[in-house]
This record gives C-alpha cells, structure tokens and sequence, in this order.
C-alpha cells in the first residue's frame, strides 16, 4: 500500500514540476475547442445565462418568490453547479483524450487531470461575468464573506481532483463509466436543490438533502456569492470527502498506473 502511495507521489510531483505544460495545455484546450467561432468559450455562457432568464421569471412565478430575490439565488446556483458537473462528467474522459500523448511520451497522468480542472476554472471564471451583470442590476453590493469563496472552490476542486482521476481511470478501462455518470448527474440535478429550495420537502424530508454530497459541495462554492457562510455541516462534508477520497483515489491510481497504458 505504501508502494502505491509512493508512485503516486512521485507522479504528482512530477506534475508539479511541470505545472507550466499544463497551465498551457489547459489554455490550448479552450483554445482547440472554440475555434473558428464568433464568441469562444462565451457561448457557454450565453447558453447559462438564457437558462438563468428563463428559470429566475418561471420558476420565480412557480414558487411565488420574489424575482429579483430569486435571480440572486439561481445564478451563482448553476454557475457553480455547472463547474461541479463539468469537472464530474468531462472528467471521467480526460485519460482518454490523453490518448495520443499519454502513447507518444513519458507524461505524468496526474498532469492530464490538473489541466482538465485548470480548463473548467477558466471557463468557470467566463461564467462569473452573469453574476456581475445580476449584481449590477440588482445593485447587489458584495459582503465580506464572498472571501470564503477562496477556500469553497480550494475544496470543490480538491474533491474534483481525485473524482476525475478515479473515474478517468475507471473510464480507462470501461468506457460506458461516462455515459453511466452523465446520466447520473442529469438525475442529481433534480435530486439536489439547484431549481428549488430545500424547505419545500417540509420537515419530513428535507433532512435527507443533507446526506447528498453534492449538495454540500454546492453550498460552499454558493453561498458566499449570496452573501451568506456556508454551514459548518458543508465544510466538513466536503473536507472530509476530500481526505478520503484523495486516499483513495491516490491508492487506486498508485496501483493500476503502470497498466494504464495497456488500457488505451
């Protein structure tokens, strides 16, 4: 076990080490993915925010909550809630894509996971420009606490890190994983309060959203954009998360690494 610790180790210092290749690597990957069009990755963006208009008057409507309330609630919500997903699902292929390099060169593996998260922050930060125009239009003014903004996305991204790399490798060497996640989290959307508040379960069953990680992770990128700290409840769910499945996740890579190029 403790072998196993040790090849990962060296693996993600080796990633570290060349953290400028895959600084860069993230950037081109954005790059590739938008060319030749108009707007690049602002499409996306484009995208959330007529999602964001459509649910903040419907929903709004359905609820009776008040509108602009509503709109200040909903959009850091999927803002967050699409890089959450994104890191989940488009993880699971990052390996895979890595193909033709992980084949051609002696690369570490971690290197492909921490360009994939580094490509979803950047995309994640076009997202943010939604959330300044509702600030600006609501004259919402921003209060200390989004500083806790820093450690909330620190711990999304830590949980996200050891969730793609143990799906990039179960994707490895199964490819439905994708497919089977992808539709996983479409049916997490409507599991986890993202449309909807909690306390529309009543008591009877809202005490069951708090056994729902992803509802957690939510909170603590959330919140602080709302101007509210996240519950302690959420910090140690998702610092526990982290330290668990970093070690798993580690062990499991440490493992199967010399194999993975036979997956391809």
């Amino acid at each position: 076990m403790s072998t196993w610790l040790r090849v990962a180790a060296a693996d993600l210092d080796a990633s570290i080490a060349r953290r400028d290749l895959w600084i860069h690597q993230g950037f081109i990957d954005v790059i590739r993915r938008y060319r030749r069009t108009a707007l690049g990755p602002l499409w996306h963006t484009l995208h959330l925010g007529a999602l964001i208009l459509l649910l903040g008057f419907v929903w709004s409507a359905i609820f009776r909550i008040d509108t602009a309330a509503y709109f200040q609630t909903i959009t850091p919500t999927l803002i967050v809630w699409t890089l959450i997903a994104s890191i989940i699902v488009e993880g699971c292929g990052t390996f895979v894509a890595a193909q033709s390099t992980a084949l051609s060169i002696r690369f570490p593996y971690t290197a492909f996971i921490f360009a994939h998260l580094w490509r979803m922050l950047l995309i994640f930060a076009h997202h943010l420009v939604l959330l300044v125009i509702v600030y600006l239009v609501l004259g919402v003014t921003p209060s200390l606490t989004l500083l806790l903004v820093i450690p909330g996305l620190s711990l999304i991204l830590i949980n996200g890190f050891w969730i793609s790399l143990l799906l990039s490798i179960l994707t490895l060497k199964a490819r439905d994983v994708q497919q089977i996640v992808a539709s996983g989290m479409q049916i997490a959307l409507f599991a986890t309060p993202v449309f909807w508040p909690r306390d529309l379960l009543g008591p009877r069953f809202a005490f069951l959203i708090d056994y729902n990680p992803l509802y957690h992770l939510l909170l603590i990128g959330r919140d602080p954009f709302i101007g509210r700290a996240p519950p302690i409840e959420s910090w140690l769910w998702a610092g526990g998360m982290a330290a668990v499945g970093l070690t798993v996740s580690l062990l499991v890579f440490g493992a199967v690494r010399r194999r993975l190029a036979y997956w391809y």
